[in-house]
Formats: C-alpha cells, structure tokens, sequence
C-alpha cells in the first residue's frame, strides 16, 4: 500500500482532489491532500515545510504528488518526509542555487504571455470570479465543466513572491525516483517547458496527458490510473516494498 500525500497548486480548491483521492482509497492505498497556504511563512520556507511536513508525519510508502507551484518545494519536502517518490504535475521545478526569478529573468520561457500579463490584473480585481471567469475558463478549465470558475478557484494567500524569491539550497536534491506528468494541452505553463524542465530533473521519466492544467478536475480517472502505474513500474531500489 502506498500513501499518496497531493501538495495542492496555488489556484484551485483542495476540494478538486477529492475524487482523485477516492479513485485511489478505491485502489487500497491511502492519500491526503495537503493545502499549504495555512501555515506561518513569516520565518522563512524552511520553517513553513516544517510546519507541513510536521502535520502530515513520517509514513512508510510515502509518494509526494505536487501540482503547478507546489514543485519548487517537492523535492526538500520530500526529504522531511523521507518519501520514496516525487511526481511533478504542470509543475514548477527548482534549480540548486537559484530562485525562480532568477530564471523568469534570465529569460526562460515558462509562463503563456496572455497568461502572464492579465495575471496581475486579475490578483488586483476585488470580484475575480465576476470579472475573470473566461480569462480563468480559458487558461486554466478550459476541459473542465462549465461551473469550475465558481466552484473550485481560489484567489491564493500563498506568499508567491517569497517562494519564487528563494534560491533552491546547493545539493540538495537526494536520490530519489522522481516522474513528471506534462499536462500537453496547459495554457497557463509551457507544455514544451513542462518536458525540458522535468527531464532536467526527472530525466527520462515522463508522461503526457492530452488534458489542461487541471487533470484532477477534467480527467481525474486518467490520472489516478497514471499514478498507480507510475508507482507500480518504479525501480525496485527505490520501492521499499519492492526492494524487500
């Protein structure tokens, strides 16, 4: 039995996990969901993932699934809980002894431009759902039902710019296996930049899935199938209970 722990991107209610959650319960493994704004940044991301890795506990078999934002920490969240693997969704990835502004200035090509410059408009509106429905329809739901807008958005309290400032410690990335899932049809996060960054981590573990950014809204079966398979074909090194 595996024990999925899901570190929620920073756009979307954790209640979009819920199904994915149960199609793995299904499965006889078991899985939390983990919202990460809650907890006191105000010492620092150490301290905050702490805080996380605190309220969740140490469990055998531990697969620590991370989508959008929530891979820039992957992987030293990873090492507090000792998880066997790390899978990355549409997500962020770090690089040792640099911080994502870092790379957003140096030019990488990360974010849609549509995306990025109607972004900042859309933290500054006091009624985003009124006044960016389609904005968020088309970027982020735009395979997912007509009422996700309403219904599973969240405007976020996670301190971004801090965590984009913060320069990923040298060495620190440990041996672990590690998968990304490229969402190849995401508005909001380059599909080409979603491959070249995960294989830069991952290597050649990857996958594409013909959904948004979103999968665990539009398509949550395919994914709780996706992630079984990528934890059952893990290597045996780094499955414990394969390794025995």
């Amino acid at each position: 039995m595996s024990h999925y722990v899901i570190l929620c991107g920073s756009e979307t209610h954790p209640r979009t996990w819920q199904t994915l959650q149960s199609l793995l319960s299904k499965h006889g493994d078991t899985c939390s969901i983990q919202e990460w704004a809650d907890v006191s940044w105000k010492h620092g991301v150490d301290f905050a993932l702490d805080a996380i890795a605190g309220r969740i506990g140490t469990l055998a078999d531990t697969v620590l699934v991370g989508h959008s934002i929530a891979g820039l920490l992957l992987p030293l969240l990873a090492d507090k809980l000792q998880a066997i693997a790390e899978v990355y969704i549409a997500a962020l990835i770090p690089e040792v002894g640099h911080s994502f502004f870092d790379r957003m200035f140096s030019g990488e090509d990360i974010f849609d431009h549509e995306w990025m410059m109607g972004y900042e408009d859309l933290r500054r509106s006091k009624d985003p759902v009124s006044t960016h429905s389609q904005f968020l329809t088309h970027h982020l739901f735009q395979d997912c039902p007509a009422d996700t807008v309403s219904s599973s958005w969240i405007k976020s309290n996670l301190p971004v710019n801090q965590i984009y400032e913060f320069p990923y410690p040298e060495g620190r990335f440990s041996p672990r296996y590690r998968h990304y899932v490229i969402c190849g049809e995401d508005r909001s996060i380059h599909p080409r930049w979603q491959s070249l960054a995960g294989r830069a981590l991952c290597g050649v573990n990857e996958t594409v899935i013909a959904t948004g950014h979103c999968p665990q809204i539009s398509k949550p079966q395919v994914l709780a199938d996706l992630l079984l398979t990528i934890v059952a074909r893990m290597p045996p090194r780094y499955n414990l209970r394969l390794a025995d």
